[in-house]
């Protein structure tokens, strides 16, 4: 049983050092997605303007 516990923790250990690997490449996909959001939407609203 113990082995058990000590496996799933170090599953669950590399599964958080992957994920805390990812997050920054995560949040700058989440910026340039909204970069591009804001600069369509200006499009739009300058298309409807005119």
């Amino acid at each position: 049983m113990t082995f058990f516990i000590f496996v799933t923790l170090i599953i669950i250990t590399v599964l958080l050092w992957k994920l805390t690997n990812f997050i920054p490449d995560l949040t700058f996909q989440i910026t340039e997605l909204q970069s591009d959001l804001a600069a369509i939407r200006s499009a739009i609203e300058n298309r409807t303007k005119e």
